[in-house]
């Protein structure tokens, strides 16, 4: 009789630890990488903006993301989803933003 119960709660412990990977693993975390994406993006515009020289950088992103920069305003949306993050423009210099294959091209460029 305790073989059997024994037997049974590790079945119920096999099936729950099943069901609960399945559900954690189909999670969409749209909304942590659009806050994620924005504020890292943020971040890296405006030190380039301010650094000296002629910055640009390779932004990789998931597919589906797309990005508008501009007006010290970061906008990261994916279907009808999106997030803004602000950052500090500089008065000489702009942003300017090409699509590449597996992310975005940022270039600091003079206004």
């Amino acid at each position: 009789m305790q073989w059997i119960s024994v037997f049974y709660l590790l079945v119920i412990a096999f099936i729950m630890l099943v069901l609960f990977s399945k559900i954690s693993g189909e999670k969409d975390d749209t909304g942590y990488m659009l806050d994620f994406y924005s504020h890292d993006i943020a971040y890296g515009v405006e030190r380039m903006l301010w650094a000296e020289g002629d910055v640009s950088y390779v932004y990789l992103m998931e597919e589906g993301f797309d990005l508008e920069v501009g007006g010290g305003d970061v906008l990261v949306r994916k279907d009808k989803a999106f997030d803004t993050y602000k950052y500090r423009p500089h008065e000489k210099y702009g942003v300017k933003i090409s699509k590449q294959e597996d992310g975005f091209l940022i270039e600091k460029v003079i206004v």
